[in-house]
């Protein structure tokens, strides 16, 4: 969330800064809900199992169970797991460094289902929307990007959603600034994503700061 108020309260009150450290990277507004749901489409693609559309507290109990014994875990990878791993670093921006570690911490907790149930916010699922995203995938793993961009299941957001006229209290914002940047995560895949692991120690995975100069 650090990063998505840093940005915002940069640009509504920029005479109040001389600048900002930011150490959370996730500066994208919406993209993020775009790409965790481009994750979690390809987590299902390679485990073929019904992960988008299995609600929670079913979805959890279908990730800790059949999912993770299908795909293994960063480090100690099924043959699924490893073309898995191999989308997952293209989707972060290509070999970064980190990345293994940065997955290894949010391997589960990125994925999400359309449906996420009565104890979250559906304000992430309502507005994601994969349509763009361009999957790629090492060429040694016997599937092409074209073959997975086909395949992959998209996900759509709701009626309203991403609209700047339909702006709610927990809106998110798109690069071209079309409504205002109030709410964010923080994933440590996301943070690598923008070259900041390299830089400095990471933070904790719940907890990002941003601070004033």
């Amino acid at each position: 969330m650090g990063g998505h108020i840093s940005v915002a309260s940069l640009e509504l009150y920029p005479e109040v800064y001389r600048g900002a450290l930011i150490e959370c990277g996730v500066i994208d507004g919406v993209g993020l809900a775009d790409w965790l749901y481009a994750y979690t489409a390809a987590a299902q693609y390679f485990s073929e199992l019904p992960l988008l559309d299995t609600p929670r507290p079913e979805f959890d109990e279908l990730v800790y169970t059949k999912w993770l014994a299908a795909m293994g875990e960063p480090g100690y990878y099924t043959d699924r797991g490893q073309r898995f791993d191999s989308v997952v670093k293209y989707l972060a921006g290509g070999d970064l460094p980190l990345l293994l570690e940065g997955l290894a911490l949010r391997y589960v907790q990125d994925l999400h289902p359309r449906d996420p149930g009565p104890a979250h916010a559906r304000e992430l699922a309502r507005h994601a929307d994969t349509r763009q995203i361009n999957y790629d995938i090492d060429p040694e793993l016997g599937v092409d990007a074209a073959t997975l961009n086909r395949e992959i299941p998209r996900v759509l957001p709701e009626p309203g959603a991403r609209s700047p006229t339909a702006i709610t209290a927990e809106v998110f914002c798109s690069p071209d600034g079309s409504s205002t940047l109030i709410r964010g995560n923080c994933l440590d895949t996301a943070l690598l994503r923008h070259g900041e692991a390299a830089l400095r120690e990471k933070p904790d995975a719940h907890t990002c700061t941003a601070r004033r100069l």
